[in-house]
């Protein structure tokens, strides 16, 4: 089944290529159907392979939902574009048509890069032949961690509602936090780095002390303190139309259940995307930047906006992301490439303080500057106050080009593998903790930068890892007792 996943793989990559470099210069439906077809396709065959071919594969897992993410951004517009009008006409609005095709046929290749080194690289996953010491932290110690955290991430949360303003506090979407104050956001960072590294610990405790949970089990064992720590943020979110935290939380507390204490089969996550994308979608249409609109309003104007929209609505904003990948081979066609600009931003953008340093190297105009903000001037204007945000794609060609997309997403797709092995293979809380700090965001990971949220995974790992020195120990697992938990 491998040889034949990776056959398939493999002459999907050589077409890709090829339709590259012969795409029509214009927008052709045909081609572009095509192209979302073999990405589609290609997913589901590697999926069919994982599935039966590979231990303790989970549908509610990094993989998954990094693919269906992927194929709503690059493929979803593109694989309708023939038939719905509007989609066309909204296509050749925000983008060059002559960059449809080649931009689509580049996302495939990317695409397909990433099935291929990963398929291969979960086939090399075997279980440890001998036993392991892991390190790990008391069970006890963990407990109180957990609440430390809960009070102190509540201190910092009450403290950023008392500074992000009225408009904040009213309800209004912030767009990313462009209204709030320096300090607002600075305690808002903190906050999640707080908030999730407390989710953290709270799963791994129950890593270390359970074998199998249900799904109601599981909610028992969770401390409860978090939960409803959860449901504050969550209740938060939806009451000024962030969508964000709301997917980070669902997919962190769904894969790290489907991946160490239950399966959830194939019916349950789809039926679970369904519901996600459609409540996503009704957020996305309430949610406002005017103060003055009540909660009632909004939920009245979000309803008309769904019963006036069609079925494809609701994924299509998703997929108008596709025009940042026009929008990268246009600026590297006229100006050439970043060589690797976005990215040094994106990690320095960890160090605190460190984008000042960088200043007078790079020049204040490109000191911190993302690809999401670069290409917001490119499509829409400078001045522009709305984002058109990025994707993986467009973030690294505009870097390092077409050979710098394939062999990127081919690294990527090793990272995944490599980090789910580790994290499935034992108990070590920094391998835990870094799977579910990519679990959380790998369903934005397709419409963000190469690494997403570099700052809250840097310090959130960073944090674990101090908390980590003060209070681990060495717990000594038997090889039964790692053979068991990972068969489950």
């Amino acid at each position: 089944m491998l040889v034949f996943t990776q056959i398939f793989l493999w002459c999907v990559l050589l077409v890709s290529i090829a339709m590259r470099f012969m795409a029509p210069l214009e927008m052709n439906g045909i081609f572009l159907s095509a192209v979302g077809l073999l990405g589609l396709f290609s997913y589901i065959i590697t999926c069919f392979y994982l599935r039966y071919n590979t231990i303790r594969f989970s549908w509610a897992g990094l993989f998954n939902f990094f693919c269906v993410s992927f194929l709503i951004v690059h493929f979803h517009n593109i694989l309708i574009v023939e038939i719905y009008d509007d989609i066309r006409m909204n296509m050749k609005l925000w983008f060059s048509p002559m960059y449809a095709c080649s931009s689509a046929a580049l996302s495939l290749s990317g695409f397909t890069s990433f099935l291929i080194v990963y398929s291969l690289s979960k086939s090399k996953n075997r279980m440890p032949l001998r036993e392991k010491a892991t390190s790990t932290i008391n069970p006890a110690r963990l407990k109180l961690i957990v609440y430390i955290l809960c009070v102190a991430s509540g201190v910092l949360l009450l403290l950023f509602v008392g500074l992000a303003g009225n408009k904040f506090r009213s309800g209004a979407y912030a767009g990313g936090g462009d209204y709030l104050g320096g300090g607002a956001s600075h305690i808002f960072i903190l906050y999640n780095v707080f908030f999730f590294s407390m989710i953290v610990f709270d799963i791994y405790r129950m890593r270390v002390l359970y074998d199998h949970l249900s799904p109601i089990g599981f909610l028992r064992c969770a401390n409860p303190f978090v939960l409803g720590s959860a449901g504050v943020y969550l209740l938060m979110s939806l009451y000024v139309g962030d969508r964000g935290p709301i997917l980070q939380m669902l997919m962190l507390y769904a894969g790290a259940y489907s991946i160490f204490f239950g399966r959830i089969r194939f019916w349950m996550f789809a039926g679970c995307i369904v519901l996600g994308v459609m409540t996503m979608a009704f957020i996305g249409r309430y949610r406002t930047s005017d103060a003055g609109v009540s909660m009632e309003e909004k939920i009245e104007e979000g309803k008309y906006k769904m019963g006036e929209s069609s079925w494809y609505h609701t994924t299509a904003e998703l997929g108008g992301s596709f025009r940042c990948v026009a929008a990268s081979e246009m600026v590297v066609e006229e100006r050439g490439y970043f060589w690797g600009l976005f990215k040094l931003n994106n990690f320095v953008s960890a160090v605190p303080f460190a984008s000042r340093f960088m200043a007078p190297y790079f020049g204040a105009l490109t000191s911190g500057l993302t690809s999401g903000q670069f290409l917001t001037a490119v499509i829409i204007g400078p001045n522009s106050t709305i984002g058109v945000g990025t994707t993986i794609i467009a973030d690294i060609y505009l870097d390092f080009g077409y050979v710098g997309v394939i062999i990127m997403m081919g690294i990527l797709g090793w990272g995944f593998a490599f980090v789910e092995k580790r994290a499935l293979t034992g108990y070590s809380l920094m391998h835990i903790a870094l799977l579910l700090f990519m679990l959380s965001v790998a369903f934005y990971w397709p419409r963000s930068t190469f690494v997403p949220h570099v700052k809250l995974i840097v310090w959130g790992l960073a944090f674990i890892k101090i908390v980590h020195v003060f209070y681990g120990r060495n717990l000594k697992l038997s090889r039964n007792d790692i053979l068991r938990r990972y068969r489950g």
